[in-house]
């Protein structure tokens, strides 16, 4: 059995702390994508937003580019995605974003190992 970091740190956070929730989703990932767990499978397969949203509308923030903004938020909601689990993912990303600002508080980072890089 074979998982990638990153599939599995969206299944830790897709099951909250709880670990019967945890080994529930895994169970059903295995299922739908047999011995090699990748993160893309974990996207698909839990109707997660893949974490280039989230840097694709930070950018624009940083541009000051407001349209660009509301056309990928548009195309988040096209693609099915609840908007409130997007502004909460949105916080999430930014609060990541001011925590590793600072090698102090770079521990209290909570993503997966790619993203840290």
């Amino acid at each position: 059995m074979n998982a990638e970091p990153d599939a599995l740190n969206i299944i830790a956070q897709k099951a909250d702390g709880a670990m019967r929730d945890a080994l529930s989703i895994f169970d059903q990932l295995v299922s739908f994508s047999g011995k090699n767990i990748t993160y893309k499978d974990v996207l698909e397969n839990l109707n997660v937003l893949d974490y280039a949203y989230y840097f694709k509308v930070t950018n624009a923030c940083l541009e000051n580019n407001v349209p660009e903004c509301l056309m990928i938020f548009n195309d988040i909601l096209e693609n099915g995605f609840d908007g409130h689990h997007f502004i909460t993912g949105l916080s999430s990303h930014f609060r990541d974003l001011l925590v590793c600002k600072d090698q102090v508080t770079l521990q209290l980072l909570e993503v997966g190992g790619s993203m840290k890089d």
